[in-house]
């Protein structure tokens, strides 16, 4: 058992997946990390060292902010904004905006509201 948490953990380090981009959600043990060329992303559960999902984007991602339930996850683009839903597969985008140069995504302590910071 030791030895399959010390793969995955050590193939974390090592892979496409090191991370520039960490949110994490402190009530589930998870955080959504992004690669650093930015194009992977991948849910990751930090308390038993597992990567729970992966997924790729097409257009690379410039910030990232967990909800505070651990059920979705706010994205910000270059061209636009997503939210999406955690799925045990996947994530699934439901909602999506036009934003220009997304630096900064946040939502707010009871996740109700989320502040987007764009670059001019």
């Amino acid at each position: 058992m030791k030895s399959v948490e010390l793969i995955e953990k050590s193939s974390l380090d090592r892979s496409v997946l090191k991370p520039s981009i960490v949110s994490t959600c402190s009530s589930h043990h998870t955080a959504f990390v992004v690669s650093d060329d930015r194009s992977t992303g991948a849910i990751w559960d930090y308390m038993r060292g597992k990567i729970l999902s992966t997924i790729s984007f097409q257009d690379k991602v410039s910030s990232t902010s967990f909800h505070p339930s651990g059920r979705h996850v706010l994205l910000g683009f270059p061209d636009r904004l997503q939210i999406c839903n955690i799925l045990f597969d996947g994530i699934e985008c439901v909602w999506e905006a036009k934003a220009r140069l997304c630096v900064d995504v946040r939502f707010n302590i009871s996740g109700n509201l989320f502040a987007v910071l764009c670059s001019s």
